[in-house]
């Protein structure tokens, strides 16, 4: 076993050497009038907490922090924790004769579990009353009291664990139009751009806006906000292949912004080590170098305008049209008795769950197209079904004037029938004038035709039209205006019309083909004629 004060030198250097966050400061400002050494000063401030502070007083002479002179093995690393309960365990890499192990979480809250001198070095957490935290806000740690006096205590763990019980994603959507005149939105923190494009709610802290282009990603967000400081902030979370995860990783973005500071963004990095997350420095650098954003105050609060490139938000070639999304903030005033806010609903202690984000749907221009070819073609498939319904209920009814014409009646049809060919001239024939010759009511009528024949008075009525014009037709003499009288046709063109909705033919054809039959038959040796195809005109269609 190495001993501790051999280890020592090697140590530093490693922790020299290695990352313990995962926060990558771009390095880019608003534009304010603000000085390098402020913004630093203010990021060092705001993330002060993922070290680890821990009361080191009492006997120990020297206090090293360093990352791996024991290993957490329980729980294990990227465990997502649910119930209320946990056991957390540490194996130490080097003598000691006790180990303090303690858990911080809730931004600045630490929890210490218990102090062993012997192993196992177990002890039991119960975060039945805490929220879920992120795995930035949940960290596990250990205190090592070595035999020489010496306390070793481990460095801030960041994306190692969290506690999601719920793993629900926020039914929250946005949906962003794309703009094809990108020129017109100049990020210059000035919201006059802004006004056709849909706001959503972060809170009742503010709202936001996103649009897009082929290339980047614009946002725009206006806060209420009484006092600007150092630790106000935007951020704007971003899970590109929307994974839905309770851990993030190097797919996911968190990007900050301050209105009195910087920007930054966070990133899961992962390094050699699977179980090791280091400094992303290639993100810093691509969103330092594509990335714009400024910062307006105004009496009420601030606005800003942000252009985020795709080529720095993942490694698609075309920006996935769903995204994880989530959009907070947190002021120093206090506004309805609390200063931090969500859009997708998220707390403080677990916005950077990625299954906690809502969904951020980008709309392409080419949609008003789109929506008009759909309109055109709904509308021609209505135009074809209506043309079709329309020969439906003609062949229908054409079928039904053959099927009259050789179906058996009963005694009052018989009678209805007779009076109608006594007065088939008369166009404006109807069912009041028949009941009254015939001593019937309407009703009695309409109810014979339905019961026996399962047609109305006018499907009648042109039934007996039809075969009256047929008859006439085979008398060759007999001009077209004259037959249409005879049968009761207001013009020779209605009853054109009415041949061709029921018999798909006209008069004119129809007595040409007759001629035509007639004079085979006459060249023909005398026999008894046979009823003729149902498709052409013959003697037999003539009803007696």
């Amino acid at each position: 076993m190495r001993h501790p004060y051999r280890c020592f030198f090697h140590l530093k250097r490693l922790a020299a050497a290695s990352a313990t966050a995962v926060l990558c400061i771009t390095g880019q400002s608003h534009g304010n009038d603000q000085t390098d050494s402020a913004g630093m000063a203010a990021a060092r401030a705001r993330f002060q907490h993922l070290s680890v502070s821990v009361d080191t007083t009492g006997h120990d002479t020297m206090t090293l922090h360093t990352l791996d002179s024991a290993q957490i093995i329980q729980p294990v690393f990227r465990q997502v924790l649910q119930g209320n309960q946990t056991m957390v365990s540490v194996n130490p890499r080097c003598s000691v004769d006790s180990v303090t192990i303690f858990v911080r979480h809730s931004y600045s809250q630490c929890d210490t579990l218990a102090r062993l001198s012997s192993p196992p070095y177990s002890a039991l957490w119960d975060f039945s009353s805490l929220p879920d935290q992120d795995q930035i806000h949940l960290q596990f740690g250990y205190k090592l009291h070595t035999p020489g006096g010496k306390t070793i205590i481990s460095k801030a763990l960041p994306h190692n664990w969290a506690i999601d019980r719920t793993r629900h994603r926020s039914r929250k959507t946005y949906h962003c139009r794309q703009t094809l005149t990108p020129d017109t939105i100049i990020v210059d923190g000035s919201p006059d751009e802004w006004k056709k494009f849909r706001r959503g709610r972060i809170g009742n802290a503010g709202s936001f806006a996103f649009t897009w282009t082929n290339a980047a990603l614009y946002f725009a967000a206006w806060i209420r906000d009484d006092t600007i400081t150092t630790s106000d902030f935007i951020e704007v979370n971003l899970d590109p292949y929307l994974t839905g995860t309770s851990l993030s990783d190097d797919r996911h973005r968190s990007i900050r912004f301050g209105p009195a500071s910087r920007s930054y963004c966070f990133i899961a990095h992962p390094g050699s080590d699977s179980t090791m997350y280091v400094q992303c420095d290639s993100l810093a650098a691509l969103l330092g170098e594509g990335m714009q954003w400024r910062v307006s105050r105004n009496d009420t609060g601030y606005t800003l305008e942000a252009m985020l490139p795709f080529y720095a938000l993942s490694d698609l070639d075309f920006p996935s049209l769903r995204t994880g999304l989530d959009v907070c903030c947190k002021t120093k005033a206090p506004v309805s008795g609390k200063n931090f806010y969500s859009w997708a609903g998220c707390s403080e202690y677990n916005r950077y769950n990625p299954s906690e984000w809502g969904v951020l749907v980008l709309h392409q221009a080419m949609l008003p197209l789109k929506l008009t070819i759909f309109i055109s073609g709904a509308l021609f498939g209505i135009f074809c079904l209506v043309i079709v319904a329309k020969i439906v209920y003609h062949f229908i009814r054409s079928e039904r004037i053959e099927e009259l014409e050789h179906r058996g009646i009963s005694k009052e049809l018989e009678q209805l029938q007779e009076y109608i060919d006594q007065n088939i001239a008369v166009p404006g024939l109807s069912p009041e004038s028949a009941a009254r010759s015939l001593g019937m009511r309407e009703d009695d009528i309409t109810a014979l035709l339905r019961s026996e024949l399962d047609c109305d008075f006018g499907l009648f009525v042109d039934n007996r039209r039809i075969a009256r014009a047929k008859r006439d037709l085979w008398n060759f003499s007999l001009p077209i205006e004259t037959v249409a009288a005879n049968a009761g046709f207001r013009t020779p063109d209605a009853m054109k019309e009415t041949f061709r909705r029921y018999l798909h033919t006209d008069p004119e054809r129809y007595r040409l083909q007759a001629t035509e039959m007639a004079a085979e038959d006459a060249d023909s040796e005398p026999q008894t004629k046979e009823t003729p195809n149902e498709d052409s005109p013959s003697q037999s269609d003539i009803p007696s």
